[in-house]
């Protein structure tokens, strides 16, 4: 069985990204890392015999980690660059993986799933279901979070997962060109993708700081600066997943 993983990164994080390498790159057969904005491929990656590392003809951000390759495997594992992961990280996921009939599913241990408000009587009540069944508000203000840093006692199918922290058989793998164009929003994409396609996603019970972040960007992460607001386009893409996976 060949388990493959891929990140992305750019030179903002140079500082970082080696120590988040060297904490998966041993349990995988192959590790992709797509250097955007890179002019040259950094010397210590000649360290790591089994790190192919790729520099784009133009800046894929965050979408680089789904970039296409001609390497065959069996299970693709996605990945951030500022996040340290456990020594049975590989390991673990691939023995829920054996639990799991189905093998049209993606498992992750960042979900986030959308619940369709209630009818209440009242003026706010109203309104955000009308918001939500119109589809005019900002889906957000209906999301639940199971985050990778924190405790999650019991296993969940999930409307998306955060794909710094997810894993997927390969030959159910979205291809780039459909992840392309959703930059910033590439965890949306790909949920869509598995919606359209019938892939179950599972957030995966974990322990609290089991994984760990390197960063601490605040008002720079994406999140903060993108998701938060979400433009309409992205609002439109949750919308056709949002509250469908139960």
């Amino acid at each position: 069985m060949k388990l493959v993983g891929k990140m992305a990164t750019y030179p903002d994080r140079i500082d970082i990204i080696e120590h988040s390498i060297k904490s998966i790159i041993s349990q995988l057969d192959i590790l992709v890392v797509c250097f955007n904005q890179f002019e040259k491929i950094p010397n210590w990656v000649n360290k790591h015999s089994n790190l192919k590392a790729i520099i784009p003809e133009r800046d894929l951000k965050d979408t680089g980690k789904f970039i296409d390759t001609d390497i065959q495997c069996d299970y693709i594992f996605y990945l951030d660059d500022d996040i340290i992961y456990p020594e049975n990280y590989v390991e673990h996921t691939m023995k829920e993986f054996e639990k799991i009939d189905n093998e049209n599913v993606a498992l992750g241990y960042h979900g986030s799933w959308y619940e369709s408000p209630r009818l209440e009587m009242s003026l706010l009540g109203i309104k955000k279901w009308l918001g939500f069944k119109l589809k005019i508000s900002n889906p957000m203000w209906y999301r639940n979070c199971a985050h990778f840093l924190q405790v999650w006692p019991k296993s969940n199918k999930v409307d998306q997962l955060g794909t710094g922290v997810m894993a997927i058989p390969a030959k159910s793998a979205p291809p780039f060109e459909f992840i392309d164009g959703s930059q910033k929003f590439v965890d949306v994409r790909f949920a869509r993708w598995c919606f359209l396609n019938k892939i179950n996603m599972l957030c995966l019970k974990h322990k609290e700081c089991w994984l760990q972040a390197l960063t601490d960007d605040g008002d720079n992460t994406i999140f903060s600066t993108f998701t938060a607001q979400t433009p309409p386009y992205v609002q439109k893409e949750i919308y056709s997943y949002a509250a469908k996976s139960k």
